[in-house]
């Protein structure tokens, strides 16, 4: 027949030759004229994996168990002497021209992860607020990532901020709040004396028992602060109450004890008549010399001289005769150095001697 010629057939049926490719086997239906296989059957799980030699370009490969809806036919896309077998219909990318693909190719959610390549995602490509918390990894937003000023209040969880996220000296007067320094805050002995204002101690803020002795500076304890009767006798030190201290005639007869005011304590001069009750002064109490004075009846004055006299008053010359009648006047009594004298007038008689007792109370 021409090359004009048609050949009418009805139907074709092909048995075909059971063929192996490198490590697989197919079913060869038809051959090129230079015996490469250009139409084939096989089912293979999955033909792309096919490289061998032996498929012509564009060999079609039939996947005979497809699955019912599933794409079946394959082309080989590689040379004679590696195939690459890849599904018609499905665009590689040796297919697609560069830039190509435009948005309105791409089916919605098309774009997955794993299609973007690495740093694809740049900050022109993230739409303002798209990058919502759950998108952020866990401990992702580092510091060089935050803004100055980004980290407000409003930013910060309670009791977010730790004690070693504070720098020292960071906290100044104007971030505590009022009320907020508590007792627990503040560490033992942390309050010095120059943080505290002056008078800013009042009596509430004094604990029972915290103001010792030690805690009162010399001489702070004024007057003015001493409640009237607090000065017990048991806080006064021995010796404490001086002359000084006690006011003029503030001791009382009821403050001086039983044989309290003893010679020591009694001015010179200060007992006189009006302080000595009467027959107070008993005779063991006077310091006194007695002398006897030997006299004639008709002597009108009389001496006697002792070693032990001194200067005195002459206090009394008594009559010390066993008879006496008469009258007898003392006109004269004197006491000097060593010598005590007496002169008499009067008359008076008298027997068995007479004499006189002198007695000189002794200065």
């Amino acid at each position: 027949m021409g090359a004009r010629e048609r050949l009418n057939v009805g139907e074709i049926k092909f048995k075909g030759i059971s063929t192996r490719v490198g490590a697989n086997t197919y079913t060869v239906l038809a051959r090129d004229g230079s015996g490469r296989i250009v139409l084939a059957v096989t089912t293979l799980a999955d033909p792309t994996a096919e490289t061998g030699a032996g498929f012509s370009k564009g060999a079609l490969v039939i996947k005979s168990d497809a699955a019912d809806g599933t794409k079946a036919i394959y082309e080989n896309q590689g040379t004679v002497s590696t195939a690459s077998i890849n599904l018609m219909g499905v665009v590689s990318g040796a297919d697609i021209a560069t830039s190509a693909v435009v948005t309105a190719k791409l089916a919605d959610t098309a774009v997955t992860a794993a299609k973007l390549g690495g740093n694809a995602v740049t900050s022109a490509k993230i739409i303002t607020s798209a990058v919502l918390t759950t998108r952020i990894g866990d401990l992702a937003v580092t510091t060089g990532k935050i803004n100055t000023g980004a980290v407000t209040s409003a930013k910060l969880g309670t009791s977010a901020v730790l004690t070693t996220r504070i720098a020292d000296l960071a906290v100044t007067t104007g971030k505590i709040n009022t009320s907020a320094a508590t007792s627990a805050k503040i560490a033992t002995s942390a309050i010095l004396a120059t943080r505290i204002g002056d008078l800013a101690v009042i009596t509430g803020k004094i604990n029972t028992s915290a103001v010792t002795s030690a805690k009162i500076g010399t001489s702070a304890v004024l007057t003015t602060r001493i409640g009237d009767t607090q000065v017990t006798a048991g806080k006064l030190g021995a010796d404490a109450v001086t002359s000084a201290k006690i006011i003029t005639s503030a001791v009382l007869t009821t403050r001086i004890g039983d044989l309290a005011v003893t010679a020591g304590k009694i001015g010179s001069s200060a007992v006189t008549n009006t302080k000595v009750g009467d027959a107070a002064v008993a005779k063991a109490k006077v310091k006194y010399i007695q002398a006897t004075m030997a006299v004639a009846s008709a002597a009108t004055s009389l001496s006697v001289s002792s070693a032990s006299f001194t200067d005195g008053v002459i206090v009394g010359v008594h009559p010390a005769f066993t008879v006496f009648t008469g009258t007898r006047v003392l006109q004269k009594v004197s006491l000097a150095a060593s010598t005590a004298k007496v002169s008499l007038s009067g008359a008076n008689s008298f027997t068995n001697g007479a004499t006189y007792i002198l007695t000189i109370l002794r200065a």
